[in-house]
Order: structure tokens, then sequence, then C-alpha cells
């Protein structure tokens, strides 16, 4: 089983080792998250919304006065001569009708609530259209572009933990099998928002930990599946999501440092010294899981199947043979 302190003691070494490339990489990686926020998609719709609200209620006002301005009470009179004004007046008591009765016309001729009901209605559905096409474009984004960025980052730090790595490991993600990594990385995000949905815990445990080493299998074994994936991250961590819970919650005073600076602290220490940790941990979980092995054997030659098939039945008939000397003497 793992250790904490040692995993920690492992990434700040490879951090260290390897300190401005880790920092710039970090960088990027605050870049990212920033851009995939997606937080003012609901604010810019709601903008639109008010001003197209705005903009409708100043044309109708100003074709209600312009329709005011033309209004002629005699000609109206003339064409309505059924039209009893006196007793118009006394049926309205609160009309105060100045300016050769305008105000009464006025009062007749916008019918209440509904021409404001149906623009609001109109607006409303505008609005849905524009945040649903704003969270479309947001996720196409994510999926196609900030994902691969993501998983390139974690392949940079995974490849630091052996020696020092080259920046253009960001680049991974990008490679000839990108459709496979966006696949399986919108796969993971689908399944933790579907899991959000139902209880915000649980969402947690899968988005944060379940599907948690999914791009590093990913690094392991760029041929997987995309369920093959989701599902072998699950089952790896299985038994390890509490304690990496605990592992995440011993970096929480660097964040509170982090945000006392101003995300300074984050940029040049604790997110490069974090990011590399996470890459010594999926290392120690996939070095503890005795039934996984990186690269998945179907895509291993027959030569090399047999040979490995030859070496194990020697070395257990060596075995074999040795133990029973030992019997014998």
């Amino acid at each position: 089983m793992w250790n904490r302190k040692e995993i920690k003691e492992k990434g700040k070494a490879a951090f260290k080792a390897n300190y401005w490339r880790c920092v710039l990489v970090a960088f990027i990686l605050t870049l990212i998250a920033g851009a995939g926020a997606g937080a003012g998609a609901g604010t810019g719709a709601a903008n639109v919304r008010d001003e197209i609200k705005d903009n409708q209620q100043n044309e109708i006002y100003d074709d209600y006065d312009d329709d005011i301005e033309e209004f002629d009470m005699d000609e109206f009179l003339e064409n309505n001569p059924d039209f009893d004004m006196d007793q118009f007046l006394e049926d309205n008591p609160d009309i105060d009708l100045d300016m050769e009765g305008t105000s009464a016309m006025q009062t007749v001729a916008v019918p209440s609530g509904i021409g404001e009901g149906l623009m609001t209605g109109g607006i409303i559905i505008f609005a849905v259209i524009i945040l649903l096409l704003a969270l479309a474009a947001s996720l196409a984004i994510s999926w196609l572009v900030l994902n691969p960025l993501r998983l390139g980052c974690a392949k940079f730090f995974y490849s630091n933990t052996e020696k020092p790595a080259d920046v253009g490991e960001v680049g991974f993600g990008f490679s000839n099998k990108y459709g496979g990594f966006v696949k399986a990385m919108m796969l993971r995000d689908i399944y933790s928002i579907l899991w959000t949905f139902l209880f915000i815990i649980p969402g947690i445990i899968k988005g944060g930990y379940s599907y948690r080493l999914v791009p590093y299998i990913l690094m392991d074994n760029p041929d997987i599946g995309a369920k093959e994936a989701v599902t072998k991250s699950r089952d790896m961590m299985n038994g390890h999501k509490w304690k990496t819970f605990v592992y995440d919650l011993s970096f929480l005073g660097w964040t509170i440092l982090s945000i006392l600076t101003l995300g300074i602290l984050s940029i040049f220490y604790v997110s490069p010294y974090k990011k590399s940790s996470d890459a010594e941990l999926y290392k120690a979980i996939r070095d503890g899981n005795s039934g996984y092995s990186p690269y998945a054997p179907q895509y291993a030659d027959e030569d090399t199947i047999a040979d490995v098939n030859i070496q194990s039945v020697v070395e257990t008939a060596v075995e074999t043979d040795a133990n029973n000397t030992v019997d014998v003497l």
C-alpha cells in the first residue's frame, strides 16, 4: 500500500529537478481551468435577453407615441358616431381627460398585459436558445481542445517522474490517437456530470476519484477503448478513494497560502508540486494493482506471448526441482 508522505516527496523531487518547465506547464493548466470555467455563459445570455427586451420596449413606446401624435379626436368621433364620450367618462371616472381626449384614448389603445406577455415569452425563448448554443459551444471547446491539453499536461508531469520532460509533451493529447483520447475524456466527463445530477456527493466521489486515473491510463495504453479506460480507472481506485481524499486534503494548507498570495504561490510552487505528486500517486496505485498491466496483453505480438509462456513454464519447473531437492536433503 502506498504512503502519502513518500508520494509527495517523490513528486517534489521530480518537480524541483525540472523546475521552470514544470512551472510553465502548471501555468498552462491554470489558463485551461480559466478557459473551461464557462461561468459567463449564463450571464451573457441574461445580458442579451435584457438588451433585447429594452430595445423591443423602446420600439413599442416609439410606435405608440407616433400613433398618439397622429390621433385626431374629431376624426375619430366622426368615424364612430355611436361612440358616447359622456357615457365613456361616466363609466371610467379615473380617467383625466386632457389634450382633447388623448388620455382617454391612450387608456383604451393599449391592451393591458397582453403585448408585454407576448414580448416576454419571446424573449425567454430566445434567451434559452442563446444559452443552449453557448453551452454547446463551451462543451465542444472543452472536449475538443481543453481536454486534450489537460491530458498533455498530465503526460508532461507523468514523464517528468522518470526524467526531466520536455514541454512538447503537452501536445500528446493531439497525437494520432486524438479521437480516442477525446472520446475517453468526454465519456469520463459525461459520467461525472450524470452522477452529479443525481446527488452531489456521489458526483464528487465518481468524478473526483473513481474516474481520476483515466488520463494516465490513456498515456500508458493509448489504444485502449474509452469505456474500458473509464472502467479500469474505477476498478483501480477501489480501496484507494478515501486515502486519496486524505492525500488531496494534505494540500489544503498550500491551497490557502495560494489564495492569500493571489495565486502566485500556486503557479510557482503548489500547482506543479501537486501535479507531480499526482503522477507519482498514479504509478503507486498502478504498481500496487496486481491485476493491472499498463500495456494490454492483446496488443503484444504472438511471438512475445509465446516467449512469456515458455519462460513461465521453465521458471515453474526450475522452482519445483529446487523444492524437491531441498526436501530430499
